[in-house]
């Protein structure tokens, strides 16, 4: 992504979260890296990169058993971004366990900023997810 900003980094433009010397790109970033495919596993959450961007989600949405979809996505991607950023400015290795406990917190935050009739249904989902 710093390749596609032009900006100019020392370790190259590879992605940071695997060995697949494979360049950081939206799509190798969120939905191909094995890192943000545990992710994904975890919450269950499948993509099809062979699709655009627009047709993925609504299908990964149409797949999806549990609620708050697009809540969950995007807290699942903020917290794979926080750790690609606290590897390259911070130098801490990434780790699935503190992204696994940076999502559940963020996505508690949410139970506040959603419809009251989600809340039950989202914190049931978190808890069978991570169970």
């Amino acid at each position: 992504m710093m390749l596609m900003r032009h900006w100019q980094i020392k370790e190259g433009s590879d992605c940071v979260l695997c060995s697949l010397c494979t360049i950081e790109s939206r799509d190798h970033h969120f939905f191909a890296c094995p890192f943000a495919l545990s992710c994904w596993d975890l919450l269950n959450i499948k993509w099809d990169c062979s699709l655009t961007i627009s047709q993925r989600f609504l299908i990964a949405k149409g797949e999806f058993e549990g609620p708050c979809f697009m809540e969950i996505v995007v807290c699942a991607a903020w917290n794979i971004w926080k750790e690609r950023n606290e590897l390259i400015f911070q130098g801490k290795v990434p780790s699935f366990s503190r992204w696994k406990v940076r999502f559940q917190h963020d996505l508690l935050l949410h139970q506040f900023r959603v419809k009251q009739s989600v809340v039950q249904p989202l914190l049931d989902w978190s808890s069978t997810c991570f169970t």
